[in-house]
């Protein structure tokens, strides 16, 4: 039986779905600054790993909190879903 870590999709889903709700608590503390940060830290790192689930969390994360900012330049310059 293979250990749930042995991918390394899997390691990066580890890594990044906490990582993402870290980023999704500064944002509703008001913080969209470090919530845009957090989420970009998670989509490239997620990229680097090869797990697309997480990229579109961190993506996402970063969109939202963008978004909120007024940065709608940067959410229109996302990569096209594939």
């Amino acid at each position: 039986m293979a250990d749930r870590y042995s991918s390394v999709p899997a390691i990066a889903r580890a890594f990044c779905s906490p990582t993402t709700s870290f980023a999704w608590i500064h944002g509703l503390r008001g913080n969209y600054a470090a919530m845009e940060a957090g989420g970009k830290g998670v989509g490239e790192a997620a990229e680097a790993f090869g797990d697309a689930v997480a990229a579109i969390q961190g993506l996402h994360t970063s969109g939202h909190a963008a978004w909120i900012r007024g940065r709608f330049a940067e959410g229109e310059a996302a990569p096209p879903a594939q």
